[in-house]
């Protein structure tokens, strides 16, 4: 039982967990990656803090500890010591791209921008190539 009334306590995310479904670490992952593909949750949203959240579920800090960092490892959150969990602002298209029907053998690696200083020198080279006489 929750030592906290959580009635009127304002979570930005408050999951019904299903606590049969084991083990409830990845339910709870799986709640938590619906509930952003379903748009409950946006991107950027803070999640409540684990202990909140492990109080309000009646689970150990562990647990969501776990399932945490499932979502974090497929790239649908996004976490800093001191500042809190948040939604990834590519969650979604992180989500499409890592879904469960993807052959076993295939490792996702994302999608990667360069930032501006590796990605000018990148661009010179590539445009001096393309003025060489032997460019096919």
């Amino acid at each position: 039982m929750p030592i906290n009334s959580f009635e009127n306590y304002p979570m930005t995310w408050k999951p019904s967990l299903d606590k049969k479904e084991k083990p409830i670490y990845q339910a709870l992952a799986g709640q938590l990656e619906q509930d952003i593909l379903n748009g409950v949750l946006l991107p950027g949203t803070k999640l409540p803090p684990q202990r909140e959240l492990a109080d309000y579920l009646d689970l150990n800090v562990s647990t969501i500890s776990k399932a945490f960092k499932v979502c974090e490892l497929k790239g649908l959150l996004s976490a800093t010591v001191g500042s809190g969990t948040f939604v990834s602002y590519d969650a979604l298209s992180n989500a499409y791209l890592l879904e469960d029907t993807k052959p076993k053998h295939l490792i996702e690696m994302g999608a990667t921008l360069p930032d501006n200083a590796s990605f000018e020198p990148l661009m010179l080279q590539l445009k001096s190539m393309l003025q060489e006489t032997d460019y096919v």
